[in-house]
C-alpha cells in the first residue's frame, strides 16, 4: 500500500480549554482575608484516544494584628490535578517513539476499514487507560513579634505535601488479517502477545521548612542601619511504590483485585534529605545616597559526609546614587536616578545526582536472571560502582558591576549589569583512568568553570493625548569556559581546560560530488576512514591536516583529525521586546522573545528523512530535495543542485557533523499578544459592578525561524534527550477569550 498520510494532523488537533477564577477579599484594619478558587479543564490534542486534564486550585490567606506587638499570617493552598489519557501515550511516548518516525505512505486503514498497525491507532483506542490524580497541599504559618520599636522577631513554618496515585490498565490489542479476523498484537517487548495487566503507583512526599530570624533597624544621625540574623531548616521525605499484576479476568474490571496473574513490584523507593543554615545581614543607607548590604551564611547538608557537610558563604554589595549628590547639577526632571553599583558574593550548591552519593549502592533485582535454578529465575545482584567520599559543596563566586538610570521624569529607565561568575569544585564526570581499573570513577568535585555575561533592560513610557504607551527592550549574553578538569590528554569526548561550553566540533564540507569523476578525483587525495562505495551524490569533506585521510585523529585538542569548532549551541543575545498602549478603555499588549545567535546540529530522521534503517526514517516534502543524477529513473527527475546528498537506507556516511548542514538557531517568537476592553464606568455602575473587562489573547502565535518545520527553536537542544532530533514536544499555540468581572 502507498498512502500519503500526514500523521501529525491525523493524530493531533486543536483542542478546547476552559478556566474560571473567583476571588473574594475583605476585612478591617485588624483582620484581612483573601479567598480564591481556580478551575482549569483541558481537552487533549489527540484526535484519536480521548485525553483530558482537570485542575482545581484553592487559596486562603489571613492576616491579623490582634495586638500591637503581634502579627499573624496564615497561607494555605490546595491543588487537585487529574490526567486521564490512553495508556499508550503514557508508556510509549507517542510523539518521541512513533509518530516522529512514521512513513507518510503507511496506510491509515486497511481495505476492511480497520486501523493499520503502524499508525498506533489500535493502541490508542482499545481502552487501555492511565489515570493520574495528584493532591498538593501547601501551608505556611507565621508569627511576627514586635518587642520594641523597629525590632521584629519572625518565626514561620511551611509544609508542602504531595500525594499521587496512578491507575493503569493494559487491554489486549488486536490487528486484523486480510479476512478481517482479529489477531492479538503485542503491546511492547515487556509483555507477551495478548497479555492484560493492572498497574498502580503511589507517591507521597513532603517538604517541611522553618525560619526563625530577628531584625532591628536604627539610625545614628543620617546613617540608617538594619541588622538581621536567623536560621532556617529544610527536610524532604519521599516514598513511592509501583506494582503490577498480570492477566485481568475481564477488561471491564481493570483493577489489581480483578487480575489473577503474576505480581511484580516494578519500583519502590524511600529517601530523604535535610539542610540547616544560619545567616546574617547588614543594611546601611546614608541619605539615600550610599548603600551597603552584607550577607553571610553557614549551611549544612545531609548529602555530604560530616567532614565535608558545612559551607561558609557570603556576599557584599554597594551602590551610590550620584543623582542625590549636591554636586550633581542636572535637573531631577532630566535625571532622577543614577546609581552605579557593585557586588561580590558566594553561593553553595548541594544538588547531586544521588541523594546518598557517599554510600556504595548495589542493584538487586528479584527473579531477573536469564537462567533457571530449581525451575525459577534467580535474583541477580550487580557489582556496585565506586564512590567519592569527599564530595562537598560546589561554590559559586560572582562579581557584578552595573548601574540603574531614570530620566525624563522617569519616562526612560535603564538597568545594566556585567557579571563574572566562577564555579569552583563543580561536580563533574570522572577523569581519565587506565582501563585496567575495571570500572569508571565516580563524579567528584573536580571541575572549575567561569561564566562572563551582561544584561541590559531599557523601558520607555509616556502618553500622547489620551493614548498611553510603553515600550521595553531587554537583551543579555553569556559565555562559559572550563578552567580546570582532570583531562591530561585533552580528549574531546569530555571537558577540557579552555573549552567553551556548547562547542560543536565537525568537518568542513567540500561539497557534493556531481559526478563519479569528481568523486574519484577527490578520493585520489582524500580517503575517508568510514563508509565505502563513495560515488556521485556523496559528501566530500575537507582534509584539514593534510594527511590525505579524513578522520577524527586522536580525538584530542592537539590532534582532532580533520575536525574543528564549526559552531556553538549556546544561545547568544537573548532578547525580549514588550509593547503596550491604552486608549478610552481599550488596551493592547505584545511580547516578543528570541535568540539572535545560535548554532544547532540537528540529526535524526526528522532532519535527514532516511536515517538509521527503515524503522528510524520518514519522508517529508523537504526531504525530496536530495541528490539525483541526470540519468535518474526516479519519478521526481534529476536534482544535481540538491540540498541533501544521495540517500541510503542503512548508511550515515554523509551525515557526519559538518559545516554544510549546521543550522542557524536564531529565532524571534511572538510569545503573547492581547487586546482588551474595559466597559465604561457609567455602564458598570448602572448594573452594580465595579469593573468589567473583556479580552482576547494568543500565545506562540508566530515564529520567525530558518529551522525545518519539524523543529521548535525553543526546545531544540534542550536537556531532553531527543531534542536535537525533533522529537521533543513543541510549544503549543493557544488562543484565549476571557471575561473578568469585579463586584
Amino acid at each position: 500500500a502507498n498512502d500519503n498520510v500526514n500523521w501529525w494532523k491525523t493524530h493531533f488537533k486543536w483542542s478546547w480549554a476552559q478556566e474560571h477564577n473567583v476571588n473574594i477579599n475583605g476585612g478591617n484594619a485588624k483582620n484581612r482575608y483573601y479567598v480564591s478558587a481556580n478551575y482549569l479543564g483541558q481537552d487533549g490534542n489527540l484526535r484519536y484516544g480521548d485525553d483530558k486534564f482537570k485542575r482545581l486550585t484553592t487559596n486562603f490567606k489571613y492576616n491579623a494584628t490582634p495586638y500591637d506587638w503581634l502579627d499573624v499570617q496564615v497561607n494555605a493552598r490546595y491543588i487537585y490535578k487529574n490526567l486521564d489519557n490512553p495508556l499508550y501515550t503514557d508508556l510509549g511516548g507517542l510523539l518521541y517513539h512513533d509518530i516522529s518516525r512514521l512513513w507518510p505512505m503507511m496506510p491509515f486503514k486497511d481495505p476492511n476499514g480497520y486501523y493499520m498497525r503502524n499508525g498506533k491507532l489500535n493502541q490508542l483506542t482499545n481502552g487501555s487507560r492511565s489515570e493520574t490524580s495528584t493532591n498538593d497541599v501547601y501551608f505556611q504559618g507565621q508569627l511576627v513579634f514586635h518587642p520594641l520599636k523597629n525590632w521584629n522577631i519572625t518565626g514561620n513554618v511551611g509544609l508542602r505535601s504531595v500525594n499521587q496515585f496512578r491507575k493503569q490498565n493494559l487491554n489486549t490489542v488486536y490487528e486484523h488479517n486480510v479476512k478481517g479476523e482479529p489477531l492479538t498484537l503485542a503491546y511492547g517487548s515487556s509483555y507477551t502477545t495478548g497479555q492484560t495487566a493492572a498497574m498502580q503507583y503511589w507517591l507521597r512526599s513532603s517538604m517541611v521548612t522553618t525560619n526563625l530570624y530577628s531584625d532591628y533597624s536604627f539610625a545614628i544621625d543620617k546613617h540608617m542601619f538594619k541588622l538581621m540574623a536567623g536560621m532556617n531548616t529544610e527536610k524532604y521525605n519521599n516514598r513511592d511504590l509501583d506494582v503490577q499484576r498480570m492477566d485481568l479476568i475481564t477488561e471491564m474490571v481493570p483493577e489489581i483485585g480483578g487480575a489473577t496473574g503474576l505480581d511484580k513490584i516494578k519500583d519502590a523507593g524511600a529517601y530523604s534529605w535535610a539542610t540547616v543554615g544560619f545567616f546574617g545581614r547588614l543594611n546601611y543607607d546614608y541619605e539615600n545616597r550610599y548603600f551597603l548590604t552584607a550577607n553571610i551564611r553557614y549551611d549544612g547538608s545531609s548529602r555530604f559526609l560530616s567532614d565535608d557537610r558545612w559551607g561558609l558563604f557570603g556576599s557584599v554589595s554597594m551602590g551610590w546614587n550620584i543623582a542625590a549628590e549636591k554636586f550633581f547639577k542636572v535637573d531631577e526632571r532630566i535625571i532622577s536616578l543614577l546609581k552605579p553599583r557593585v557586588s561580590w558574593g558566594t553561593l553553595g550548591n548541594q544538588n547531586t545526582n544521588s541523594y546518598y552519593p557517599f554510600y556504595l549502592l548495589q542493584d538487586v533485582n528479584a527473579a531477573s536472571g536469564s537462567w533457571l535454578m530449581d525451575g525459577k529465575k534467580p535474583t541477580v545482584a550487580s557489582v556496585p560502582g565506586t564512590i567519592c567520599n569527599s564530595l562537598t559543596w560546589e561554590t559559586v563566586r560572582s562579581i557584578n558591576v552595573g548601574f540603574d538610570l531614570a530620566m525624563l521624569n522617569n519616562r526612560l529607565t535603564m538597568n545594566f549589569d556585567y557579571y563574572n561568575r566562577k564555579t569552583s569544585n563543580m561536580v563533574g564526570p570522572s577523569g581519565e583512568i587506565a582501563s585496567v581499573f575495571g570500572t569508571t570513577l565516580p563524579n567528584s568535585n573536580n571541575t572549575d568553570l567561569h561564566t562572563r555575561g551582561w544584561e541590559l533592560a531599557v523601558n520607555w513610557q509616556d502618553y500622547i493625548g489620551k493614548v498611553r504607551y510603553n515600550v521595553g527592550f531587554n537583551i543579555s549574553d553569556a559565555r562559559t569556559f572550563i578552567d580546570k578538569y582532570p583531562n591530561a590528554s585533552k580528549s574531546l569526548s569530555t571537558y577540557y581546560e579552555g573549552q567553551e561550553l556548547g562547542e560543536i566540533w565537525g568537518y568542513v564540507t567540500h561539497g557534493i560530488a556531481k559526478s563519479q569523476e569528481e568523486m574519484d578525483s577527490w578520493l585520489a587525495n582524500n580517503k575517508p576512514s568510514w563508509g565505502s562505495g563513495w560515488g556521485e551524490g556523496d559528501i566530500m569533506y575537507e582534509d584539514l591536516n593534510g594527511d590525505k585521510v579524513i578522520n577524527t585523529g586522536s580525538n584530542t585538542l592537539s590532534d582532532p583529525g580533520d575536525r574543528k569548532v564549526i559552531g556553538n549551541s549556546t544561545p547568544r543575545y537573548n532578547f525580549g521586546v514588550n509593547m503596550g498602549l491604552s486608549w478610552n478603555g481599550f488596551d493592547f499588549s505584545m511580547f516578543w522573545q528570541g535568540v539572535a545567535k545560535r548554532d544547532l546540529w540537528l540529526t535524526g530522521n526528522m532532519f535527514w528523512g532516511l536515517n538509521g534503517g527503515e524503522w528510524q526514517s520518514t519522508g517529508f516534502k523537504e526531504h525530496l530535495d536530495y541528490y539525483r543524477p541526470e540519468n535518474t529513473t526516479s519519478v521526481f527527475g534529476p536534482n544535481t543542485n540538491a540540498y541533501f546528498p544521495r540517500i541510503y537506507m542503512n548508511s550515515d556516511k554523509n551525515q557526519y557533523t559538518q559545516t554544510r548542514y549546521l543550522q542557524n538557531g536564531a529565532y524571534a517568537r511572538l510569545k503573547n499578544i492581547q487586546l482588551g476592553y474595559t466597559l465604561p464606568k457609567f455602564l458598570t455602575n448602572r448594573i452594580g459592578l465595579q469593573k468589567v473587562y473583556l479580552y482576547v489573547s494568543a500565545e506562540n502565535l508566530l515564529t520567525i525561524s530558518s529551522l525545518p518545520d519539524s523543529f521548535d527553536p525553543e526546545t531544540a537542544y534542550s536537556n531532553y534527550s531527543g531534542a536535537n532530533t525533533g522529537k521533543a514536544y513543541p510549544l503549543q499555540k493557544t488562543v484565549s477569550f476571557g471575561l473578568n468581572v469585579s463586584f
